[in-house]
């Protein structure tokens, strides 16, 4: 998909396909940011980063934190 923008003053005066574009460029988005902070997770971890901090510094739960280190 190319990179677009729509000139809008509301979600509302967008069309369907418009709304679509700018949903999957987001999710696109959200996973290539989670993919790099896992990678960056793994490496803390690594380094002798503690899982409840790095829960915490990542904004998500243990469990979650160990499922990436577990990757």
């Amino acid at each position: 998909m190319d990179d677009m923008t729509y000139p809008f003053h509301s979600y509302d005066d967008m069309s369907v396909k418009q709304l679509a574009d700018i949903r999957e460029q987001g999710l696109e988005r959200v996973q290539t940011v989670t993919d790099v902070l896992k990678q960056q997770v793994k490496t803390a971890h690594d380094e002798g980063v503690n899982i409840k901090r790095l829960a915490e510094q990542a904004g998500v739960t243990r469990p979650t934190i160990y499922s990436w280190i577990s990757e």
